[in-house]
């Protein structure tokens, strides 16, 4: 903090008027914060367009004045970092007026010692204040009765390489305050309660891991005897996560991860998400690409507020994306390959880079103490470079009077067919030369995305007291609009050694488009008008409605030419309601039906043409109109808990049981061309999505065990004939057909995990089993070829004080070290020489899951 900053602070706290009322701090049980101001609904259906996951707005917002419970009267402290769980930030004093704010002077005046950026902002518990520093994160006792006296210092000693793990700066956001302690957090993850009076540590808790990019920077608070810890590093590929310590002992009560399945975010029965388009089973895992929830981001470093009447905390989450600058990957691979040598890739390179910038702005009028105007603003700009190599059906002609030419042959047409195969024509029109013999070719496809979008939403939000219960009504409008330039080309190349794809200069533009330069800008606009009230039905049951119109509008400018400009315009109204019933304080039940529609995207649209298909870089090379995906989902469930009382006495149960249904009509999907590496989107009828889930969760002293099985039943319901020419089922012309009843590629019908934890006495140990059952491989709609594996993955994670500060750590991921695929896929392996596996001839290529992960070390701390 810089001297001058803290002189301010020092001259306010020792007014005193303002520091004569002294009383330790008491557990406040009534509180009851105003509701968060909620998320933009324009954001949440701009994902509808663009496959963002968003986080829905809560219910009823739009109280304008916190209650007295939640921000009672100033008694001249400030004992947690937002002054109260209403996180008013506000100070009730009077001393200060504008005839003499002009003759404050300095009392006293405080270094911390650090000339980084102070963004804590102190407490004062009686008499004394508390401040913590940035990087080092020391904590400083000042005596407000002896004009700032130091009554303690505490050094932490964080590990100093945690400085060079924080993104943007060393910061610290501050303590809490609560039942004789403060309690901090430091840079390299730990969280630290300390002796009011002396300073002397009462307990540590190592919750963040700067191995992984986690750091902490958030003030923690302290609520309902818990003490709430949210990490950061968001940008470097961490899993966000908020925790609970014990405030006594400072052990885990609980850890709810922001993306992942259900299980691991604590969803449970009683989630009613706002939105129809948001309700659904681990969509932290299906709105992410394959995985990548895993470093998903979606930390909490900032604020937190807490109604203890209804025990709920609100707080919102940071950083949602799998964010690097570089990602390099790469997807499946032959059977046979992985066989040889579970390391191998097949072709590469597969790149993306990114650059991404957002700007938002939520402001908000209250109209009368019972209804409040808001509005969210938001601006952002992407742009993403990528390059993928693959294999083609390129080769030379066999056609007379092509010789010394090259050809594109057709994926399902014969070897011996003329007909199946067209010359290969640069961006002249000109055929090109065979160079290497006749094979070894390959492709680079490279894009470039430019997008700039914004959006506003206004809604009007009314809470009153009505039938004895308080109604929530909700009324608003919201408009998005994007402008996204778009650029591809592919270019000619040959296959390495290695399987690397090298390019040959030369851009290949097929005049029917199976392969051509792309250059095209693309509108969107998007119109949305909503309602939604929430109304009690007695003491037991409340009531949800909702409804919303929405209008989209998707243009398409082609820069190269006419062939893919288009205009479309979707609209429909999705109505939705759910219905709750509390049966006991111990048992809850809910149904619920709703509607949701979701507009072709501009990708989708332009890349509709089976015979101007697209490859997986490539998603703008057709204009067919497609209908808009509408989705009419069920859900109901049964969700409790209770304290046995036979032979498992003292143990707590908290349990749930849930189905739901979700038939999409005119599903979208990505499906395979006649030109090998090529697909494009079409809708596929009518998919219906169902299934059954049930979780418990046991708990009994140092002892937490939970269990959860979950069963999905994805299935076409439509008949579809469809491209598929390297699956072993195919007919002749390379084609499947898929029925009513086949099963959806890549959807495992069973998961299950059982997880258990010992903690004592700084002493942890933990495990998890998971198990999945196998899944169908792309390319075989028609279920004919045989599921990937099941498989069984062991997890393991272990903390152990060896003495008074050495603790060993280590963490095991696939500990059996169990070889298993993710997803699968068909291809012809023959297309290219595989060294590792000569002749290789299985159609079916995998994507390996990771290997066996382990980490472990010695943390000292003094």
């Amino acid at each position: 903090m810089k001297r001058k900053t803290l002189i301010a602070i020092a001259a306010l706290a020792a007014i005193p008027a303002a520091a004569a009322t002294i009383a330790l701090f008491p557990e406040r049980e009534g509180a009851s914060p105003p509701v968060p101001d909620p998320v933009s609904a324009s954001e949440v259906f701009a994902r509808e367009a663009i496959g963002r996951a968003i986080a829905p707005p809560t219910p009823g917002a739009g109280r304008t004045r916190a209650p007295d419970d939640a921000a009672p009267p100033d008694d001249g402290q400030w004992l947690m970092p937002a002054k109260n769980y209403a996180a008013t930030r506000y100070s009730a004093m009077t001393e200060l007026t504008p005839a003499n704010v002009g003759r404050l002077s300095e009392v006293f005046s405080f270094s911390l010692g650090v000339d980084k950026g102070q963004e804590a902002a102190p407490l004062v518990v009686g008499s004394t204040m508390y401040v913590v520093s940035a990087f080092p994160n020391y904590v400083y006792a000042l005596d407000l009765a002896r004009d700032g006296a130091l009554k303690w210092k505490y050094q932490p000693k964080p590990i100093p390489a945690a400085a060079g793990v924080a993104c943007c700066d060393v910061v610290n956001r501050g303590a809490a305050y609560g039942d004789g302690k403060i309690v901090f957090n430091t840079l390299d993850g730990q969280t630290i309660a300390l002796d009011a009076a002396t300073g002397k540590p009462v307990w540590k808790a190592q919750l963040g891991d700067i191995n992984r990019g986690e750091t902490i920077t958030m003030a923690p608070l302290i609520a309902g005897g818990k003490v709430l810890v949210g990490d950061s590093g968001g940008e470097f590929g961490v899993r966000g996560w908020l925790t609970a310590l014990d405030l006594s002992t400072g052990h885990v009560a609980w850890r709810a991860y922001h993306t992942g399945p259900d299980s691991d975010v604590l969803i449970d029965g009683g989630f009613r998400p706002f939105y129809p388009a948001d309700r659904g089973r681990d969509l932290g895992i299906s709105t992410w690409p394959a995985d990548a929830w895993r470093i998903g981001g979606g930390t909490m470093w900032g604020w937190i507020a807490f109604d203890p009447s209804t025990q709920t905390i609100f707080y919102g989450t940071a950083n949602p994306g799998p964010w690097n600058a570089l990602l390099t990957g790469n997807g499946s691979a032959p059977v046979e390959l992985l066989a040889a040598d579970r390391r191998a890739v097949f072709t590469y390179p597969d790149n993306t880079r990114n650059r991404f910038g957002r700007l938002s702005l939520h402001p908000w009028v209250a109209l009368s103490g019972a209804t409040r105007l808001e509005a969210s603003l938001y601006l952002q700009h992407l742009r993403q470079r990528t390059v993928n190599g693959d294999a083609a059906d390129i080769e030379s002609c066999e056609m007379a009077g092509n010789e010394g030419l090259l050809c594109l042959e057709s994926a399902g047409g014969d070897d011996d067919d003329d007909a199946a195969e067209a010359q290969v024509l640069d961006r002249a029109g000109q055929p090109l030369a065979d160079t290497l013999g006749g094979e070894g070719y390959g492709v680079l496809n490279r894009s470039l995305t430019r997008s700039t979008a914004g959006g506003a939403l206004v809604q009007l939000v009314d809470r009153r007291t009505f039938n004895g219960g308080e109604n929530v009504a909700i009324l608003g409008v919201s408009h998005d609009r994007s402008r996204t330039g778009f650029q591809s080309s592919t270019e000619l190349g040959a296959l390495t050694d290695s399987r690397s794809v090298a390019g040959l200069g030369s851009i290949i533009d097929q005049p029917d488009g199976s392969i051509a330069p792309v250059s095209l800008i693309a509108r969107t606009r998007y119109t949305g008008f909503f309602i939604a009230d929430t109304l009690l039905l007695g003491s037991r049951w409340s009531l949800e409605l909702a409804g919303r119109y929405n209008s989209a509008r998707v243009i398409l400018a082609d820069r190269l030419g006419a062939a893919l400009n288009g205009n479309h315009h979707f609209s429909r109204f999705n109505p939705g309601i759910e219905l709750d019933f509390r049966a006991s304080p111990a048992l809850k039940l809910n149904l619920g039906y709703a509607e949701t529609s979701r507009a072709p995207t501009p990708a989708e649209l332009a890349c509709a043409s089976e015979g101007a298909p697209c490859s997986l870089t490539n998603f703008f090379v057709g204009d067919p109109p497609l209908r808009q995906v509408v989705a009419k989902s069920w859900t109901g469930g049964l969700s409790g808990s209770f304290l046995s009382g036979s032979f498992l006495s003292g143990w707590t149960f908290d349990w749930r049981l849930s189905a739901w249904r979700t038939t999409n009509s005119h599903d979208i999907q990505f499906i395979a061309a006649g030109v090998r590496g090529r697909a494009f989107f079409r809708n596929v009828g009518r998919t219906r999505r169902q299934g059954a889930e049930a979780t418990i969760k046991a708990s009994r002293g140092p002892w937490t065990i939970h269990a959860g099985y979950a069963f999905t039943d994805a299935t076409y319901r439509s008949a579809l004939t469809l491209n598929s020419p390297d699956n072993p089922g195919a007919d002749d012309a390379g084609r499947i057909m898929a029925g009513p009843g086949d099963q959806m590629p890549g959807v495992a019908r069973h998961r299950a995990v059982i997880s258990a934890d010992f903690a004592r006495q700084g002493f942890l140990i933990g495990a998890d089993l998971q198990a999945q059952s196998g899944q169908y491989l792309f390319g075989d709609e028609a279920n004919l070829q045989p599921r990937t594996r099941a498989f069984v993955i062991v997890k393991a994670r272990a903390e152990i004080p060896l003495l008074p500060h050495l603790r060993l750590f280590g963490r095991v991921e696939n500990m059996l070290n169990r070889h298993y695929e993710t997803f699968g896929i068909y291809s012809d392996p023959s297309e290219i020489a595989l060294a590792e596996a000569p002749g290789a001839s299985d159609p079916r290529s995998l994507g390996p899951a990771a290997p066996r992960r382990w980490l472990a070390g010695l943390s000292y701390k003094y």
